[in-house]
């Protein structure tokens, strides 16, 4: 039995990301948790006034927040078709990062999914999107997001972009390979290639990376690095078209999260067009 935990704002793309990954699953025993958070601001000096306005205020939101739940239960009951599904509303007045972490430990959550509109340019660099804040704090569990308009719920071919560096721990290749299991997929590595010769410790990991992928379709296809190792990787991915999932391990250490000196993963959870899984190290 899988727990997936599904933040929502209520918005369009966090009802996507939900149906998305209930379709993803179809086959699969899973407990959907659904989580929604809101906070409810008050002066710092409060009066007897500012305590009651704030209680009418919580008191608001909060049923607010559970007639909309209500809703979305409705709505996955018609488009979920497995018994072996079950669905949790969790509605908390904390903030949402402190309260996905404590979901994580308290509910055994194996996999995060969010949407994301996706943005770009300066906007980037002076509003993180709360998907990528949840990405840059995850360091333990795989998360997904899902950009808006996915009609497809399958994964038949996973791109996986990787640069050999870095190694590759059973658990990290085990995600990546149940992934991969979900619907009968195979796996293409693509490694962004600045026409070096392999260290000893990069023949090591492809090694390792085969053998995780033992049983699995799978190949790899180079790229000679002439730009950014985003663009490459998007450029790739829209030029082949028939990619279904891109996945990449994010690693504790600056090496990979960086990789070439470029927050790559950063980058890639605002303009991926298809779904992006981040494994965990």
């Amino acid at each position: 039995m899988r727990n997936i935990l599904i933040p929502t704002d209520f918005s369009k793309n966090a009802h996507e990301a939900l149906f998305y990954t209930i379709k993803l699953f179809k086959n699969e025993p899973c407990t959907f948790h659904i989580l929604h958070t809101f906070e409810v601001n008050t002066p710092i000096f409060t009066s007897r006034l500012n305590t009651v306005k704030g209680k009418l205020l919580y008191n608001e939101k909060l049923t607010a927040a559970q007639n909309q739940m209500n809703e979305i239960l409705v709505s996955v009951s018609i488009i979920s078709e497995e018994e072996a599904h079950s669905f949790e509303t969790l509605i908390f007045s904390k903030p949402l990062i402190e309260t996905i972490h404590k979901t994580i430990q308290n509910k055994k959550i194996d996999l995060v999914v969010m949407g994301t509109k996706g943005t770009s340019g300066l906007k980037e660099k002076l509003f993180g999107s709360n998907t990528v804040k949840v990405l840059k704090s995850i360091q333990n569990t795989p998360l997904l997001i899902v950009p808006l308009a996915i009609d497809k719920f399958t994964l038949d071919r996973i791109a996986f972009a990787t640069d050999f560096k870095n190694g590759y721990t059973k658990r990290s290749l085990a995600t990546l390979k149940e992934f991969c299991e979900l619907h009968d997929g195979e796996v293409e590595t693509i490694h962004v290639d600045n026409l070096e010769p392999y260290t000893i410790t990069e023949r090591n990991n492809i090694q390792v990376l085969e053998k995780g992928l033992q049983n699995t379709e799978y190949n790899v296809s180079f790229i000679s690095k002439t730009k950014s190792t985003e663009k490459h990787i998007l450029e790739y991915i829209d030029e082949v078209q028939d990619f279904d999932l891109l996945a990449m391990i994010k690693y504790q250490h600056d090496d990979f999260y960086n990789w070439m000196n470029e927050p790559v993963i950063n980058k890639l959870g605002y303009h991926t067009k298809i779904p992006f899984l981040v494994i965990p190290e």
